[in-house]
């Protein structure tokens, strides 16, 4: 962009649809736009599927009514003229172009080629999933409990926790507490280790977790196994019971986030896990009653790896060597982590190794530990040994058709000294 920035400020949206706001702008747009506060704002951005957007997007207007709006929806709905509607997911040209016509609208040069934004490439849409709500939750029976996550519990009128909209404003929270220590925050989910050299193979071992013997183990492959066969299995083990069905992609326990946390960590014998493909008229009077709310396999999968490993890698692993990512988690049904989607922007682009990433990132190396362990169980993150994991294939090397200089000089002097040989012999011959 040949141009300044767009200060964009942003409505109805959470810290985590910022930063990925922020790392669009500022490597799919080549930094056509950058997040801004309102107070400097010159556009604004709001997400119609947060509940309670509408309403703000209406005193925004009052405030600035000069400023150009972009509304995302996954519907948008019929909107004034001048609005840039935005359908989510969001498609990369789509916002390229929706960012070219606000800045002609905003600088007034209408026509003027400088004023448009170069683009990078060729449209690709973007891989990052869209959603309007987190819901990375695992449930009791029949009442649900939440996952821990960074986000702190939102109290209902009844004094029950109730779920916390991705775009809820939370300034006012955030002002009145004081802030909480990052170490302790994250520490039930990636630990509390300081960095190591990785290099040093003893301390590296140190974080190995082994996974055989507790319920991860199993739960990967048996959750594996349900959506491939299309099937729902209860997995049960002394009084915990998981129902994970592979048909609707969601799963169940009787016990909620703690014990399952607790469960998580603790070994049990070969063999100690029950496994039981349930029937039809079972799997019918489950599809009836299942809730929207419950969470996916992906989900259950990667909070019980984050229980599991608490910031360990899984045994046999390394902090030095390359790392590849297969697909974009999708974050926003997932139990939070810290700098997730900076490490998974990363790494989606080019493998790199874990030190290297938590030095690249400037963050602690138990953040990006935490995400591997949790992209591993889940099959999309691994050691980049395979062809496949390249970012760019390499161009074959095509031989030349025409004889390199060198090598006809070489020859040339390869039959100059066997001729003069040649001469040399015969001399000598007549002589005798």
């Amino acid at each position: 962009m040949s141009g300044r920035a767009i200060r964009i400020a942003l409505l109805g949206m959470g810290d985590r649809v910022r930063q990925r706001l922020e790392l669009l702008f500022e490597r799919n747009a080549r930094g056509a736009a950058v997040v801004v506060n309102e107070s400097v704002a010159e556009a604004v951005m709001v997400d119609l599927d947060t509940p309670g957007a509408s309403g703000e997007l209406a005193e925004y207007r009052l405030r600035h009514p000069d400023h150009a709006v972009l509304v995302l929806a996954v519907s948008p709905p019929p909107l004034p003229p001048g609005d840039e509607p935005l359908t989510k997911p969001i498609r990369i040209a789509d916002l390229l172009q929706a960012l070219d016509r606000l800045q002609l609208r905003i600088t007034g040069m209408e026509g003027d080629p400088a004023s448009t934004i170069r683009r990078p490439g060729p449209a690709v849409a973007d891989p990052t999933p869209s959603a309007s709500r987190m819901v990375a939750r695992v449930h009791r029976v029949p009442e649900p409990t939440a996952v821990p996550s960074g986000d702190p519990p939102v109290a209902g009128p009844s004094g029950a926790a109730v779920d916390r909209p991705l775009g809820e404003r939370t300034e006012r929270l955030e002002s009145a507490a004081a802030p909480p220590d990052p170490r302790t925050r994250w520490s039930a989910l990636c630990g509390e280790r300081d960095d190591i050299d990785p290099s040093d193979i003893e301390a590296v071992r140190a974080l190995w977790v082994p996974t055989a013997a507790r319920l991860l183990g199993d739960l990967v492959p048996i959750a594996r196994r349900a959506r491939r066969e299309r099937i729902v299995v209860n997995v049960s083990w002394e009084r915990l019971s998981i129902l994970l069905d592979g048909v609707h992609d969601h799963a169940m326990s009787n016990r909620d986030a703690e014990s399952l946390s607790n469960l998580c960590r603790m070994p049990y014998r070969a063999g100690s896990v029950a496994v039981t493909t349930l029937s039809d008229d079972t799997v019918a009077a489950l599809a009836a009653a299942r809730a929207e709310h419950w969470p996916t396999l992906d989900a259950l999968v990667w909070s019980a790896a984050l229980w599991t490993f608490r910031g360990g890698l899984p045994s046999g692993e390394t902090l030095d060597e390359r790392i590849f990512l297969s697909q974009w988690p999708n974050l926003t049904r997932l139990a939070a982590l810290p700098d997730a989607m900076r490490i998974a922007a990363l790494w989606v682009e080019q493998p790199m190794s874990i030190a290297f990433t938590a030095e690249a990132l400037k963050v602690p190396q138990r953040h990006v530990i935490a995400f591997y362990g949790a992209a591993h169980a889940l099959g999309i993150a691994g050691r980049a040994r395979r062809a496949s994991d390249a970012l760019v294939e390499p161009a074959p090397v095509v031989p030349s058709k025409q004889r390199p200089i060198v090598a006809r000089l070489f020859q040339h002097l390869q039959s100059l000294v066997g001729r003069d040989r040649t001469q040399r012999a015969r001399t000598a011959g007549r002589g005798r």
